[in-house]
């Protein structure tokens, strides 16, 4: 596996960017990890992104870790745990 990550954002018919899709391709995880908790500190109502996601692993979204500033900060700093 390469060590970066691609982000794909799709607007539905009606949405204010009607019908537009952006695709991130290669860009850093650390990104990822701020997007993903950007996305997550977001919702409201107790939801998380593991209401919204799938994980392609193994289909268990359960299991999928929520992103931290510690996720952030180890994604940036190319730090493994």
């Amino acid at each position: 596996m390469i060590d970066d990550c691609g982000i794909s954002i799709t607007f539905g018919y009606g949405s204010n960017r009607d019908l537009q899709t952006y695709s991130f391709k290669n860009v850093s995880d650390g990104i990822g990890e701020k997007v993903l908790k950007l996305l997550n500190d977001s919702f409201e109502n107790g939801k998380t992104i593991r209401d919204f996601c799938h994980n392609s692993l193994d289909g268990i979204t359960n299991d999928i870790e929520l992103p931290t500033d510690k996720t952030i900060y180890n994604a940036v700093n190319n730090i493994q745990e």
